[in-house]
């Protein structure tokens, strides 16, 4: 049985793992202008398997803001996942990177199974690379020997404790702006899009006369294309 000590540690990098991966494939996703951001498909889905009455009562409730609450959802789940890979983690550290590499393959299935192409992939690849590495940077700080001196002292003010938790706390922020920007930045995307389409040219003032027919247009230094034999 893994300690207190050492799971606690590991649940959290899950969850801050999970959240760089969100974070950083949504940042590649809206660089690289393409609809494969992995809470997307996630969400696309999830949504045809979801109850037709709760569908509705999300739009009903959240409105225009129905994509980013579902978003905001899947990134919570996805973190309760990590947590539950990091627990594993403090366990078997090997089977935990698998199954966090694993989760985040999962957008990249469902994104092939959509006729998605190879450019498609790469925000889900970015975002496991990084969030990969966040796991193991963190799961080795929390893994740091203490010296002798610091056995017998257990306050919470190790300096090894203290690196742990600032790194945990900065990435998470890190993370969750992340998803904050891409998600922004497609809202924005989406309303430009919108007002473009409902833009309607005004109607003229006054109409110009018809062109009779059979009358020439003569435009000086313009050989006509028909000529009389």
């Amino acid at each position: 049985m893994a300690s207190a000590r050492r799971t606690w540690p590991s649940v959290i990098a899950g969850i801050v793992a999970t959240l760089i991966y969100f974070g950083v494939a949504e940042l590649i996703a809206r660089g690289l202008d393409v609809a494969s951001a992995p809470a997307l498909l996630i969400g696309q889905a999830l949504i045809p398997l979801m109850p037709t009455a709760l569908i509705k009562s999300a739009i009903a409730v959240f409105g225009t803001h129905d994509k980013l609450a579902l978003v905001i959802t899947i990134v919570a789940g996805g973190a309760v996942l990590g947590a539950i890979i990091g627990w594993i983690g403090a366990r078997r550290r090997g089977l935990a990177l698998v199954l966090l590499i694993g989760f985040g393959l999962l957008p990249t299935v469902v994104g092939f199974s959509s006729g998605a192409g190879l450019v498609a992939t790469l925000p889900s690849l970015g975002g496991i690379a990084v969030g990969a590495a966040a796991f193991l940077m963190l799961l080795r700080l929390a893994d740091a020997p203490e010296s002798e001196t610091e056995k017998h002292d257990r306050t919470p003010a190790r300096p090894g404790r203290r690196a742990f938790f600032g790194l945990a706390a900065g990435l998470s922020v890190v993370g969750i702006a992340a998803v904050a920007a891409g998600q922004s930045a497609a809202t924005l995307a989406r309303s430009a899009a919108g007002k473009v389409t409902k833009l309607v040219l005004p109607r003229p003032a006054t109409s110009a006369p018809e062109i009779p027919a059979g009358a020439e247009l003569d435009v000086p230094g313009l050989t006509p294309l028909v000529t009389e034999s």
